[in-house]
């Protein structure tokens, strides 16, 4: 993004940091009176807090924001800003002080383009994040002891900046797939990954394979068996993306079958003689239909019969047993 303003010409960078392998990030965090916070890495009293730990291959963009004067870059330096949400102020005015350094190694040169290839490259290790990357808020007092107003962090707490860190990590993740090209191990084709479907297992079949998987079992009746096609995996085939793959029709149908053999499961249903309606049995072998209003006995399923034995106690184990 490129503005002018008055002769200045301001732009924004998002840089991208690279971390092709992954890593981990880690948070040190305490509950006091009732609220989450991170804690520095070494608090006396940080034995009893949470270290919270999660893997990324994405993390959300460092932003830089530059002004460039009139008299750059014969004379001045850009007058620049530093933001993210996962580095604190500490961190931040630490890469502030790298950028001048920079720019002092090559007076009246061009230095933008150089101040984001080094943010990339070389900034996490320039933190000491070569194997983890810590989240701290750092000492908050920093401007006063010489911390850089050019670093500007975001003071979000820890319950919203973690799942923000995640989510941007899956959403990338994610867009990669669509873009890469991937194996079926159902066909063996090859294909792009706008053509798969993924499943919360995070196993992956190609679309036309997963449709035909469906549909087969929905048509048989082995609904409890729709579970990923990897032999080796139990995860289910959720709801949302059978709807996708089953006509209208065919969702109706596995949605029945599911809600039958749900019903078949639980000990206290019975169904109506009358409407085959299923209804819940109550204490002393009676049920009441839902639909008819028929009121039956549940061992004989003819009309209750109040008072009045109806099998012999071997008839009546008979009948529990089948």
């Amino acid at each position: 993004m490129l503005n002018r303003k008055e002769g200045q010409r301001t732009f924004q960078v998002h840089v991208h940091i690279e971390i092709p392998d992954g890593t981990d990030v880690s948070a040190r965090l305490s509950f006091g009176a009732g609220t989450l916070n991170y804690k520095g890495a070494h608090d006396e009293d940080a034995s009893d807090d949470l270290v919270y730990k999660f893997r990324v291959e994405h993390l959300p963009p460092i932003l830089l924001t530059c002004l460039l004067p009139s008299s750059y870059p014969s004379h001045q330096p850009p007058f620049f800003t530093l933001s993210t949400e996962w580095l604190d102020k500490v961190m931040l005015s630490s890469l502030c002080h790298m950028l001048d350094m920079i720019w002092e190694e090559q007076l009246g040169m061009e230095v933008v383009y150089q101040w984001v290839q080094w943010l990339q490259s070389s900034s996490l290790s320039y933190l000491g994040f070569d194997n983890e990357i810590v989240l701290s808020k750092g000492d908050l007092t920093c401007v006063e002891d010489g911390g850089d107003n050019r670093a500007c962090p975001d003071d979000a707490p820890p319950d919203l900046t973690i799942p923000r860190i995640i989510r941007y990590n899956d959403d990338k993740r994610h867009e990669a797939f669509l873009h890469g090209i991937h194996d079926c191990m159902i066909c063996f084709s090859e294909l792009p990954g706008v053509d798969f479907i993924k499943l919360p297992c995070h196993h992956f079949f190609c679309q036309k394979c997963m449709q035909t998987y469906c549909k087969m079992h929905v048509k048989e009746g082995t609904v409890v068996k729709l579970l990923c096609p990897d032999t080796k995996c139990e995860g289910v085939v959720p709801p949302n993306i059978l709807k996708r793959l089953l006509g209208e029709d065919e969702f109706e149908r596995w949605e029945g079958l599911l809600l039958q053999r749900t019903l078949d499961a639980m000990a206290d249903v019975v169904y109506c003689p009358r409407c085959q309606t299923a209804c819940l049995e109550d204490v002393g072998d009676e049920a009441v239909c839902s639909s008819c209003l028929f009121s039956f006995c549940t061992l004989c399923r003819e009309r209750r019969h109040v008072g009045v034995e109806c099998l012999s106690p071997e008839e009546k184990l008979i009948i529990l047993e089948v």
